[in-house]
């Protein structure tokens, strides 16, 4: 995978679509201590709510926006509903008696504080299937009407093969959450910092399609976008700015970012089961190495030549034979821990031996296998084995149970997609070697998190991973290796 590049298109300056041209506010008090404010917005001949169209923003039915009211010296923000009526949209609430209405009103309503009219909160949390800008208007007291202004701009971006994604986070590479003043030339808005933090803004989706991102006016470098679950927690795909970019984006503005496609792996969970390893699931784990293809190097010892294939949920498979090393395997609804259903390496006892599978789509899964010519001394005794991923040293664990040549380490963390140099350090009798080094430089990203080296290689594994904790699986014998999003 190589690193993002995205498609950023010629930034389109969005119109602005809200020309409220209002009547004459209602202010006959009720018989509740309050009274009717509307302000009437004229749009162009639009049917839909907050929608993109013609790169302009329009209201429809059920929007909202919000204004300030003072009532003995305090300040409360009130959400005006819209009503649609042909190609006009009213908004309106009830106030109660006495309440002035300030000068500003915002668009969308969640932006306005209860201050002093001119500084506004950046949202957190948008739809991103609605294009909603913050906005500010002057509201014309005499004829209750505004002209709404962008305060920032919108960042559109496709979302593809990521059906599950139900959050596309923008991480800005700096602070952007928060409050900002809100400043005028002649009728023209601008903004400024006032307390921000959070570097985010989470836009919630409904997997593929495309989407927008409201982000400030101002200049962004190292910005990231990230697919994730309902949680937040598993991302599904990140991709970051090329290193470089800079882009500077002006009130009113509409930028192309490209389309994220998921193209994580699907690295299918298998598992070997014998006496080595006390027949449990949760060892030996196989490899990927190829595509829809698996191996893993184990043990024959001679006191009980049975092993078996276990897949996540703890089901053994098997050819139609026990000792046939060969064929398409098929499941029972036998569990690990019970007896039966198990491979027997008949004449091949103290023999290490290697296992390949392979999805053969409607052929099912095909199981292969062969013993070693000589067994490897590596699975006997082989000390420490380590990660070094950028810097960062994980200790790997390895299964036990004598000559098996598995290592695992558990909930090794990338905090983000950069790429980051690999290698596998091991303590062999009583000196440190470092194992990890490839014949020509080896990528692993999240199309192909996987990979072989060689002993003592000379050239870098780089691994550029979308977000996330992984597990580590290691074959000594044969130095396949694997990560495994989490």
């Amino acid at each position: 995978m190589k690193r993002i590049y995205f498609l950023i298109a010629t930034a389109a300056l969005m119109i602005v679509g809200c020309n409220k041209e209002a009547d004459k506010q209602d202010t006959v008090v009720n018989t509740k201590g309050t009274y009717h404010f509307e302000i009437t917005a004229t749009i162009d001949n639009t049917t839909s709510k907050a929608t993109y169209s013609s790169k302009k923003v329009v209201f429809g039915e059920g929007d909202e926006i919000a204004v300030i009211g003072t009532k003995d010296g305090v300040n409360t923000v009130y959400t005006l509903t819209g009503v649609q009526t042909g190609g006009t949209v009213t908004f309106s609430t009830d106030l109660p008696e006495g309440t002035t209405v300030g000068d500003y009103a915002y668009y969308p309503a969640s932006i306005a504080t209860a201050g002093d009219g001119t500084v506004i909160s950046w949202p957190k949390d948008v739809d991103g299937a609605k294009v909603e800008v913050p906005m500010i208007g002057l509201i014309d007291v005499e004829n209750n009407k505004t002209q709404f202004k962008y305060l920032g701009a919108i960042m559109e971006v496709a979302v593809d093969n990521a059906p599950d994604a139900k959050y596309l986070i923008f991480n800005a590479g700096t602070a952007i959450e928060g409050q900002y003043d809100v400043t005028f030339s002649g009728e023209t808005p601008s903004i400024t910092a006032r307390s921000v933090s959070g570097y985010y803004v989470n836009a919630k989706i409904n997997g593929n399609g495309t989407y927008y991102i409201p982000v400030p006016a101002k200049t962004y470098t190292s910005f990231t976008f990230s697919l994730t679950d309902s949680e937040k927690s598993y991302y599904y795909k990140q991709r970051s700015a090329v290193d470089g970019t800079s882009i500077a984006l002006t009130r009113g503005m509409h930028i192309d970012m490209g389309t994220i496609t998921n193209d994580t792996d699907k690295i299918e969970e298998w598992w070997h089961g014998s006496p080595i390893n006390g027949w449990q699931s949760g060892y030996d784990r196989y490899i990927k190495t190829g595509e829809n293809t698996y191996q893993l190097t184990v043990f024959n010892p001679s006191d009980d030549p049975y092993w078996e294939l276990l897949d996540k949920d703890g089901y053994k498979w098997r050819t139609d034979g026990e000792e046939n090393w060969n064929g398409t395997v098929t499941k029972r609804d036998i569990k690990v821990g019970t007896t039966g259903w198990s491979f027997k390496r008949g004449g091949a006892n103290d023999k290490t031996f290697w296992v390949t599978l392979q999805d053969k789509g409607e052929e099912g899964w095909y199981y292969n296998s062969g013993n070693w010519d000589n067994n490897s001394d590596r699975g006997w005794e082989s000390g420490r084995v380590e990660i070094v991923l950028g810097g960062t040293k994980y200790t790997m664990e390895k299964y036990g149970y004598g000559a098996n040549y598995g290592y695992k380490c558990l909930d090794v963390f990338i905090s983000d997609d950069s790429s980051k140099s690999l290698k596998f350090n091991l303590s062999w009798n009583g000196t440190d070697e470092t194992l990890s080094g490839v014949s020509e430089s080896l990528d692993i990203t999240d199309a192909k998190p996987y990979g072989s080296f060689v002993w003592a290689g000379e050239n870098p594994i780089n691994v550029s991973l979308t977000r996330g904790n992984y597990n580590v699986y290691l074959d000594l014998a044969i130095l396949n290796f694997m990560f495994v999003k989490q």
